[in-house]
Formats: C-alpha cells, structure tokens, sequence
C-alpha cells in the first residue's frame, strides 16, 4: 500500500504544480492566455462595432442589456446607464411597451430569435425603430443575446 500511495503523492504534486504559473508551460499559464486572448477578442470587436451604422446591443442570459454600441445611444439620444438591465424599456411608446415585452419575454423562454417593429420615446417624440436579436448560445444553451436596431 506504501508504494501506491507514494504514487498516489506524486501525482498529487504534479498536478499541483501545473495548476501554478512557472512561466510559461503548466496548465494555470495556457488557461491564463487563452483566457486573456478571449478578453482581448471581445474588447476588440467591441471597438470594431462600436461606430457601426446600426445600433448594436449584447445581453446576458436572462436578456438584461449590459452594452451597446455608440450609434445605438445616440439614435436613441440615452445614455447606457438608463438603458441597462431591463431599462430599455421605458423608452418603448406605452402603446407598444405590453407588445414588445410579451414578445422579448416570449423570446428568452424559447430561444427564438426576436424580430419586431414599434415605437420609441426619444426626448418626448415617437420614433419607429425594428429590433432583431439572435440567441448565442454554448453546447446548444443560450448565453447570451446579440441585437441590433435600425431607425425606421
């Protein structure tokens, strides 16, 4: 039993020691740079669309805004701040706004990509704008949602 043990150890410390940086070459430093990698892809393609014509906006899971480009926040004349979480919202012309939630809502619970005209409220005037948003999903569960809006 001794020298199972002993075996036992040894494996232990090595898999110990790659869960620690060294440089360059344990398993901590490949998860280190992929992980950095995937940042540094995400904050550039987010300055890629940041100035697309369309407005562009990401949400988590449950379909909370968390970003959206510039050209979105200036079609609409907000700042992100009032449009995170579930904010975007209360820009929605009330004679839409029970529509246009039923269908997000409708769109979370089902994974189906969301497609819809209706009106805004932007500095007391109404204005037409189509939402579409499409699913992105993970080993076929969805993780987040990816969006854009164009003035009509």
């Amino acid at each position: 039993i001794a020298p199972r043990m002993e075996s036992v150890d040894s494996k232990l410390t090595e898999i110990h020691q790659q869960l620690i940086t060294n440089g360059g070459s344990s398993l901590r430093d490949a998860i280190n740079r992929i992980e950095k990698k995937v940042y540094v892809t995400g904050e550039i393609t987010r300055d890629i669309i940041k100035d697309d014509i369309k407005g562009k906006y990401t949400t988590d899971v449950n379909g909370l805004y968390d970003w959206t480009n510039r050209t979105y926040l200036k079609m609409i004349d907000k700042e992100l701040s009032q449009l995170t979480g579930d904010g975007w919202q209360s820009f929605v012309s009330e004679s839409d706004r029970d529509r246009v939630i039923d269908e997000w809502v409708d769109c979370m619970e089902t994974g189906r990509e969301f497609d819809i005209t209706y009106s805004i409220l932007n500095n007391g005037r109404k204005q037409l704008i189509h939402n579409s948003a499409r699913p992105i999903k993970s080993a076929g569960t969805v993780v987040s949602w990816v969006g854009d809006i164009t003035l009509i």
